[in-house]
């Protein structure tokens, strides 16, 4: 394998990778319509299911031979991320049932 096609695969990867983000991004977004409150086990933000999952993904890590502490900054963000384009989407539909 050439160095071009190494950095071909990996552009091919970045873009596969971006799909996924785009997918998950868009079930985050419609999981908002489903939560009641801000933070809670039914709300926007629930710590055990978050602390739940990034023990998940190092373990994933760990098993796949992934840096865990790389992969669990990764997620963590990721997560940020998601649970602030949730809590808009949430503050939209909370502002127009009400």
């Amino acid at each position: 394998m050439t160095l071009k096609e190494i950095r071909n695969d990996i552009d091919v990867l970045d873009a596969q990778m971006l799909e996924i983000l785009k997918k998950r991004q868009d079930l985050v977004v419609s999981a908002a319509r489903f939560k009641d409150c801000e933070e809670g086990e039914n709300g926007v933000i629930v710590p055990s299911r978050i602390s739940s999952m990034l023990d998940n993904i190092e373990k994933q890590a760990d098993e796949l031979g992934v840096d865990r502490v790389f992969a669990r900054k990764l997620y963590q963000n990721i997560i940020d991320h998601m649970i602030g384009l949730e809590m808009e989407e949430w503050r939209r539909d909370d502002s127009t049932s009400t």
